[in-house]
């Protein structure tokens, strides 16, 4: 059917931004998350898809995307957070959820940029906490696999089993790299669709 255009002029199932010519293999998550309202451009229309994503950025898309509530009184106590600021609400419903725990030393993390195995950590713990299991083969085929943290590396083949991280076109993860904004835009897309699969959205 013949795609719908809104009040704005914009058309549904399109991707309103105009930098992204350079990203087309990102177009249908980010057209996806934009309806959704999941994700938002730097303006009206400049998503900058090779910005770099913080861990608190990455946090409120996740718990957006895949409509996670936590209700409790529990506060977050990581000493470099503040309870005022707009990104306060969603570390709260990270800890809850067990999401997130952190950096070390009471550190949420605050403005760091998130790193691809981080990234696919929070979006496995994400699912796990939804499930309580989940499918994997078991292994990686990633050449770079090795360099994956130990903590991660359950995340790591989890998301690569079921395609929803495909490394860099190199044979490699990139475990280490930060991600950004058009790769978090991707793997969340992949994670809400193997969601789906499974009655979860």
């Amino acid at each position: 059917r013949d795609p719908a255009v809104d009040a704005t002029g914009h058309i549904s199932g399109m991707v309103p931004f105009k930098d992204m010519g350079n990203y087309a293999w990102a177009n249908d998550a980010v057209s996806y998350l934009y309806e959704k309202g999941v994700v938002h451009g730097y303006s009206e229309d400049e998503f900058v898809p090779e910005a770099l994503v913080t861990r608190e950025q990455f946090l409120k898309l996740l718990v957006s995307g895949f409509e996670i509530s936590a209700e409790t009184d529990n506060e977050a106590t990581f000493s470099d957070i503040n309870s005022g600021e707009w990104y306060y609400p969603f570390v709260k419903v990270g800890i809850n959820s067990g999401i997130i725990s952190g950096i070390g030393d009471n550190l949420f993390g605050l403005g760091s940029t998130i790193t691809r195995q981080d990234l696919v950590v929070m979006i496995y713990r994400a699912i796990m906490s939804r499930y309580g299991t989940v499918d994997t083969n078991g292994n990686s085929e990633f050449e770079d696999f090795e360099s994956v943290s130990d903590y991660a590396k359950n995340a790591v083949m989890f998301a690569e089993s079921n395609d929803i991280v495909r490394g860099m076109g190199d044979g490699n993860f990139h475990s280490r790299e930060s991600a950004t904004r058009a790769e978090s835009a991707v793997i969340l897309y992949r994670a809400i669709e193997y969601m789906k699969t499974r009655g979860g959205m």
